[in-house]
């Protein structure tokens, strides 16, 4: 019987097959070892399981509304104090108390003089009418003056014509010239007529006078 070798010894037979390592368990390492600490682990808290309280509820405001319109107070107020008693005076009366005071109608007025300084604006004529009180304001200008008697439908073209003759015939260094007419009741013809002018021209004054008492006093005996 031959042999494949030629030493006559036996086959070596083949490595065993390598075994896997032994999987270690958690915790079975030499040298290590796992505690749980009871105090580390986070319980529920006794108090957090009951339920929060509820919120309290929410007090009602009293609202008071004011009426939309409120009523003002009443304030107490003096009785106004009555007007003193008026006088009625005829155009005769006002044409005299006008040539005596003729700054009444406007502040300023003085009578009308001549070249010698005498006053001859009072009761002044001319070729197209008398005029009742021809006056000069302070900055030279004439004023012709009118009390009319009654209500003229020729009032305003009246006093177009005397304002043409005084500055015609008095006017040397171009004054101006103006009317006034002083009545109470003015027709509407007359307010018409002088709307149709520069303002200024022609004034329509009202009056009235008033009567007031006074007591006299005894003069102290020296």
């Amino acid at each position: 019987m031959s042999s494949d070798s030629g030493s006559g010894l036996p086959p070596v037979p083949p490595p065993p097959p390598d075994e896997p390592d032994e999987i270690e368990a958690p915790g079975e390492r030499e040298g290590v070892e796992l505690e749980l600490d009871e105090s580390v682990i986070d319980e529920p808290d006794e108090t957090e399981k009951e339920e929060a309280p509820l919120p309290a509820p929410k007090r009602s405001k009293t609202v008071t509304r004011k009426p939309a319109h409120a009523p003002a107070p009443v304030v107490a107020r003096r009785a106004p104090r009555p007007a003193p008693p008026t006088l009625s005076l005829d155009p005769g009366q006002v044409r005299a108390l006008l040539a005596e005071q003729p700054g009444m109608v406007e502040k300023g007025l003085g009578v009308h003089s001549d070249a010698s300084g005498r006053q001859v604006g009072v009761d002044f004529e001319t070729p197209v009418g008398d005029i009742d009180l021809l006056a000069r304001d302070p900055r030279g200008g004439y004023v012709v003056i009118l009390v009319p008697d009654h209500d003229d439908p020729d009032l305003v073209p009246g006093l177009l014509r005397r304002m043409g003759w005084v500055r015609k015939h008095l006017c040397k260094s171009g004054e101006a010239v103006r009317a006034v007419a002083v009545m109470n009741d003015v027709p509407e013809s007359a307010l018409y007529a002088a709307a149709g002018l520069a303002d200024g021209v022609i004034r329509f004054v009202g009056y009235r006078f008033a009567l007031e008492f006074y007591e006299h006093h005894e003069a102290n005996a020296s």
